[in-house]
């Protein structure tokens, strides 16, 4: 559980992604460590950055609640892909730890 001075819905979204992963991990990979999320600030977006062995950008959240893919380390890809404000139920059924659920869908 993350107790900070984050907005709830950033917590909440963090916490589905622990879940998430615990679960799938679990399930698919039982000897392996199961990673974290950590939250890197920045003035525009804040970096959520999956830790294990190494640090992987996940996504990026801006200040509205909106959730970006990753385009790369330092910019998430163009478009918004869920909005946290909206979306927590959605996020709950399909966040993944490798960020397959942030790909834009149709396209």
């Amino acid at each position: 559980m993350y107790q900070t001075t984050m907005a709830p819905q950033m917590v909440e979204y963090l916490n589905i992604l622990e879940e998430n992963t615990r679960k799938h991990f679990t399930k698919h990979y039982p000897t392996l460590d199961i990673p974290h999320y950590e939250v890197e600030p920045g003035r525009k977006y804040n970096k959520v950055v999956q830790v294990d062995n190494q640090r992987i950008v996940h996504s990026f959240v801006d200040n509205e609640g909106n959730v970006y893919k990753a385009a790369g380390w330092r910019a998430p890809a163009k478009g918004v892909r869920y909005n946290l404000n909206t979306d927590l139920d959605v996020l709950r059924n399909v966040a993944d730890p490798f960020g397959s659920y942030l790909y834009l869908r149709g396209v």
